[in-house]
């Protein structure tokens, strides 16, 4: 990752110019001409060199000013940027479930802006809208559970399954979530991921972004992956330099506490992909070989704070662990009762038992004395 201040510059591909060539495949002759006009004579190259402000927030480029005059019902913006009205925004309206009538939806999406399904993927199941925002999960949650998430930025529902304990900073035991290797799995391995194939499949640890990430109305060929291309196919990792996946620094989690369902620490890693190939008819573009070149990568992460943490703490884990220690004391208590119930118990019916044989000891006759007795009787008579 890299720190330092948004005014500092880097060169990297250009969306615009790579969006508008891959129109050109699609797009009627007409448009074409239009397109191979503004790649060719509005200063649009196959890299461009900005401020990572503008790269991210916006920038006004060259081409998409001309075309918005030249042609404002296809171009309504002459913006271009990866995060452009994004910030300080909200992503559409949700819909979900209180939890009331049944607990275990709580937080779950039931429809994203009046719908259930989205309408960018080739199948029902890829586009079907599941799970919470990641910000809550049902409580009581059992290691078995399957936790879906819904990103919207991403295009697509993500889901979780449980990886391990882990304990925060404040001391609390979490379950850490994570996606299996079957979500980046490439369509022959896993079938369901199919439906994300738009047109072609890609291999292992790339998901195409073009159906619903666009510049105008033209598609950027982008593609998401974990940074570094973490959990990728190798060939992947392998065409740029530099790519060291680590799981510790490019995983994806969800660290949640399981009998609330808070989500209590969590990190969305991705990385932004643009897909560079050679075009017919344009020179800049004949040496390049075909690659999915990394612009950035992103760690989007949350934690709780310490104020939130002590109430928590108050709330809920003292709570908690007072009732644990009274359901010792309790069952100790308990215990001790009955084993001194049982030792009384015992005790007294060993007493009666004594007191019997004593009783019976004390009943019984002495018949030989008094035979003996009556035969020394009749001897002297």
């Amino acid at each position: 990752m890299s720190v330092g201040p948004d005014t500092d510059r880097y060169t990297s591909p250009n969306p615009v110019y790579w969006s508008l060539l891959s129109a050109l495949k699609y797009e009627p002759e007409k448009v074409n001409f239009l397109l191979h006009y503004l790649t060719t004579f509005e200063q649009e190259y196959v890299f461009m060199n900005r401020t990572v402000k503008e790269i991210l927030w916006g920038y006004q480029d060259p081409a998409l000013h001309m075309a918005k005059r030249l042609a404002p019902d296809w171009f309504y913006t002459d913006i271009a940027g990866y995060f452009i009205n994004k910030n300080a925004t909200n992503d559409g309206v949700y819909t979900i479930f209180t939890g009331e009538d049944d607990v275990t939806k709580l937080g779950h999406i039931d429809q994203y802006n009046g719908s259930k399904y989205l309408n960018y993927w080739t199948t029902k199941w890829a586009n079907m809208v599941n799970g919470t925002d990641a910000t809550i999960n049902p409580p009581f949650a059992t290691k078995s559970r399957v936790a879906y998430a819904f990103a919207s930025d991403v295009c697509r529902s993500i889901e979780g399954v449980f990886a391990e304990e882990v304990t925060d900073s404040h001391g609390f035991t979490l379950w850490r979530y994570t996606a299996p290797d079957s979500y980046v799995a490439n369509a022959t391995i896993n079938p369901d991921n199919k439906g994300f194939c738009t047109p072609n499949c890609l291999d292992r640890g790339l998901f195409n972004m073009s159906t619903c990430q666009t510049i105008d109305f033209f598609h950027i060929p982008a593609a998401i992956s974990l940074p570094h291309f973490y959990l990728g196919a190798k060939k992947y990792q392998e065409a740029v330099k530099g790519m060291r996946p680590s799981k510790e620094e490019h995983q994806t989690i969800i660290d949640a506490e399981p009998t609330i369902g808070w989500v209590l620490r969590a990190a969305k890693r991705l990385q932004i992909n643009l897909y560079m190939q050679p075009i017919e008819g344009f020179d800049m573009t004949s040496r390049i070989t075909p690659v999915f070149l990394p612009v950035f990568w992103l760690n989007e992460s949350a934690v709780i704070d310490e104020k939130n943490a002590q109430m928590l703490q108050n709330m809920l884990f003292t709570p908690l662990k007072v009732v644990h220690v009274v359901e010792i004391v309790l069952i100790s208590g308990g215990a001790a009762l009955l084993a001194v119930t049982v030792v009384y118990i015992i005790y007294r019916r060993q007493k009666r038992k004594a007191e019997a044989a004593k009783v019976k000891e004390l009943e019984e006759p002495t018949s030989s004395v008094d035979e003996t007795s009556s035969l020394l009787a009749n001897g002297t008579s």
